[in-house]
């Protein structure tokens, strides 16, 4: 099924908004014990009313969400190498966070932005490399499937 743009916009914006409210809950419950805090309170002083400011932190995950939607659009190209559409990916993606993380003060420091980046980099190694050899074991089991019809096919000849 082919997805259209419009579909992978939404269902970005959806993930992203999910995804950003599950780790403020996480981050609540480690920091904040019994009180949901819907966000880091250095940027939400910057706000006359706690719901602009939520609201502008979901519209924000929703931005990381449709950015790694339509980032997925990247991998359709066969005749790009998988890891250029991986290293355009990554800079997209990495981009989108880091912008979006300054904005709503997830990085303490400079420092924090790096370690950031530097988690990126580890995670895209662990699924580029996991993509490789899984595309690699079914690209070895075609092939011992042509090989087998083959000698299946020179038996049968014989």
């Amino acid at each position: 099924m082919k997805r259209s743009i419009g579909f992978l916009i939404v269902e970005g914006a959806v993930f992203g908004i999910a995804i950003g409210c599950l780790i403020e809950l996480i981050f609540s419950s480690i920091f904040a014990g019994n009180y949901y805090v819907p966000g880091i309170p250095s940027f939400l002083v910057h706000f006359e009313n706690i719901n602009v400011a939520v609201a502008f932190e979901r519209a924000l995950y929703a931005l990381i969400g449709v950015v790694s939607s339509l980032g997925t659009l990247l991998f359709k190209n066969e005749e790009r190498p998988l890891i250029m559409s991986t290293a355009i990916h990554f800079v997209l993606i990495a981009i989108t966070v880091c912008v979006v993380g300054v904005t709503l003060g997830w990085f303490g420091s400079w420092e924090g932005v790096a370690g950031a980046v530097a988690s990126f980099v580890l995670v895209y190694v662990l699924i580029w490399v996991s993509v490789y050899f899984y595309e690699r074991r079914i690209a070895m089991q075609a092939t011992r499937r042509l090989h087998e019809n083959e000698t299946e096919e020179l038996e049968e000849k014989h």
